[in-house]
């Protein structure tokens, strides 16, 4: 959810305006927490500083004088008292309540509930809301298990789809593999949520018995729940059998759906801008471990 101007949002926006002035919160505490939050880039839609910013004046106008009925009231100031309530748990209304991630159109939701509820991120700077971003098919490139040593690649197939408000993974793959002769066909599914600025995935193997654990990180452009994002960087973890599990630096670029294939990429192979993006990402994580 986020504030499309509306007449239940801005029943809703004057109605958390009222119960916060019923508890002694004044319009210059709201105003200076709206006016950190947008300097520091914490509300969603609204970029960095810049742009519209709400007062004192404003905040008790709508508060006060406003019916949602007949006033007009101007999108960007009535967006930006709005989405910050719908984060703001030191402001706590009913819009933080109703953007709490609860949904139960998937299997895996009451899972994501409990994830959120005792391991999110109190004060993340990405919420629900930004995932609308990664909806949509991306290409994966990794380096290939078999041959971890040589520039040698994988390409799989990720899929992120809403279920209400829960977002889901699948990571497919499905290629001939020469180094081991071996034709793999796997695919994970899992759920994802916002952590502080990262999202992380958590699922396990479809027809083998794995837990993946992704981290994703680096978004272009910057993710707001509005617009796509192009492409990302991130982290596998999978934990699979009796041997060393290692994480994996990846690359992702969206796709269209049609046009997604899974592939496997001998030396020489993979497209040269993807393998220097994936190698130079591999050298900043190797740099950070050293």
């Amino acid at each position: 959810m986020h504030y499309n101007g509306d007449l239940e949002q801005k029943r809703a926006l004057i109605s958390a305006l009222q119960l916060l002035h019923r508890r002694g919160v004044s319009s210059v505490q709201l105003e200076y927490a709206i006016v950190k939050a947008r300097r520091e880039g914490k509300i969603r839609g609204f970029k960095r500083d810049g742009g519209a910013r709400v007062s004192r004046a404003t905040i008790e106008r709508y508060r006060d004088q406003y019916n949602a009925e007949t006033s007009k009231m101007k999108h960007n100031s009535a967006g930006l008292m709005f989405n910050f309530l719908l984060q703001s748990e030191e402001f706590e209304t009913p819009l933080l309540m109703d953007s709490i991630l609860t949904d139960t159109s998937h299997k895996l939701s009451p899972l994501i509930s409990h994830f959120v509820d005792n391991f999110g991120a109190k004060k993340g700077m990405y919420d629900k809301e930004v995932l609308k971003s990664l909806v949509g098919t991306f290409h994966v490139y990794r380096k290939a298990w078999s041959s971890i040593e040589s520039k040698t690649y994988i390409r799989s197939i990720l899929k992120f789809e809403r279920h209400g408000n829960a977002l889901i993974y699948t990571d497919e793959q499905e290629y001939f593999d020469p180094v081991s002769d071996t034709e793999v066909n796997q695919s994970d599914t899992g759920f994802v949520v916002p952590f502080n600025m990262n999202v992380v995935m958590i699922g396990r193997g479809n027809n083998n018995e794995l837990l993946k654990f992704g981290a994703l990180h680096g978004f272009a452009p910057y993710p707001n729940g509005v617009e796509q994002l192009d492409s990302f960087y991130g982290i596998y973890l999978v934990i699979y059998g009796m041997w060393q599990q290692l994480g994996t630096t990846i690359y992702a670029k969206r796709v269209p759906t049609d046009k997604a294939r899974s592939e496997f990429y001998s030396e020489g192979e993979l497209d040269a801008d993807i393998e220097r993006r994936l190698l130079t990402e591999i050298k900043k994580q190797a740099e950070t471990q050293l």
